[in-house]
C-alpha cells in the first residue's frame, strides 16, 4: 500500500505548471509514467522462475533506464499547485492505482523468491517510488 500511495504522489508531483502548455507537458509526463509502469508490469508478469528472469533481464534494464529518465524529469518539474494536483488525481487516479497495485504484487512475488530476486534486485530497485 505504501508503494501505491508513493506512486500516486510521484505521478501527481510530476504535474507542475500554470500555462496550458506546461499543464499539457506535465500531463504527458504522467501519461508516460503510467505507460512505463504498464510496460514494467507486462515484463514482470513473464518472470515466473530463474530462467524467465534471465530471459527478461535485457528488457527490464531498458525499462529501468526509462524510469530513471522519467524520475529525473520529474525532479526538474517540481511540485504542482494544489488545484492541478486535484485535477490530475481525478483524471488519472484509477490508472495510477491499478498499475501501482499490479506492480506491488509483482515486486512482492519477486521478493519472495531468492533466486529471482538475486537476478533482478539491482534492476527492480528503480521500479520502487
Amino acid at each position: 500500500m505504501k508503494i501505491i500511495i508513493s506512486l500516486i504522489l510521484i505521478f501527481t508531483s510530476a504535474l507542475f505548471g500554470q500555462t496550458k502548455e506546461e499543464v499539457n507537458k506535465h500531463e504527458k509526463h504522467v501519461q508516460d509514467l503510467i505507460s512505463a509502469i504498464k510496460k514494467i508490469n507486462q515484463s514482470l508478469e513473464k518472470v515466473k522462475d530463474e530462467a524467465t528472469a534471465k530471459e527478461n533481464i535485457d528488457g527490464l534494464k531498458k525499462l529501468q533506464v526509462e524510469i530513471q529518465v522519467l524520475k529525473a524529469q520529474q525532479k526538474v518539474m517540481g511540485q504542482p499547485p494544489q488545484d492541478l494536483k486535484e485535477k490530475i488525481i481525478n483524471q488519472y487516479a484509477k490508472s495510477i492505482f491499478t498499475e501501482a497495485q499490479t506492480l506491488n504484487e509483482h515486486l512482492k512475488r519477486i521478493h519472495s523468491d531468492p533466486k529471482i530476486l538475486s537476478l533482478l534486485k539491482d534492476i527492480i530497485k528503480d521500479f520502487k517510488p
